[in-house]
């Protein structure tokens, strides 16, 4: 992993590792540790797998779509806190009170996601619960949203039931069709966290 955050360590307990984050702290507060749990989390899971680059910096904007993972925004908001701020859709499920660098969006309607100023655009998106159906078109929908050189990080769920067209094969193919700037940077395997589940990591050049 590329190690661009302080606020990340992994420590060895026994020949095992184990991943945190550090929590922020008020003056005068002991240091405390996150856990990340990959069975929880499938970014963490990703982590464990193997993630060549961690692109969550602190003051990072990023939108996470999908099925929001509470320990994984809970890791990410001790990354970004208190300079970044994290989009979420307006589904979630997440329980904001109280989260102050943390703001619910209408994708559809939502200025933040609708203008595409530069000042509007994400560092990071990081979307779960996505099967290969219409992959292309999820994929070019995100990359409007995204600055240049941010990341888009998919978890692809069920591949065990792809169709014939490999998700590889989708991805290399919206180059070549609609000229988009992504570039596939990864593929992890988390299986042996979430079963028939992957990630893939793309950035925009």
């Amino acid at each position: 992993m590329n190690k661009n955050n302080s606020k990340i360590m992994w420590k060895n307990y026994n020949g095992r590792k184990k991943l945190f984050t550090i929590v922020p702290k008020s003056k005068g507060d002991i240091v405390q540790h996150r856990n990340w749990n990959p069975f929880s989390s499938k970014l963490g899971a990703a982590l464990f797998n193997g993630l060549e680059i961690f692109p969550f910096k602190y003051n990072s904007k990023i939108f996470y779509f999908g099925k929001t993972s509470n320990s994984t925004l809970d890791h990410l908001l001790d990354i970004i806190c208190p300079d970044g701020m994290i989009y979420l859709q307006e589904d979630s499920n997440i329980e904001i009170k109280n989260l102050k660098n943390v703001v619910i969006v209408d994708n559809k309607q939502d200025n933040t996601l609708s203008n595409n100023d530069s000042k509007n655009l994400f560092d990071v998106i990081y979307s779960d619960n996505i099967t290969d159906e219409n992959l292309q078109k999820q994929i070019l929908n995100y990359e409007i949203y995204l600055k240049n050189l941010g990341f888009l990080i998919i978890t692809l769920n069920k591949i065990g039931k792809m169709n014939d067209i490999s998700f590889r094969d989708q991805i290399n193919n919206i180059r070549i069709n609609s000229n988009s700037s992504l570039t596939l940077i990864q593929e992890i395997n988390l299986s042996n966290f979430f079963k028939d589940s992957m990630m893939i990591i793309l950035q925009k050049n």
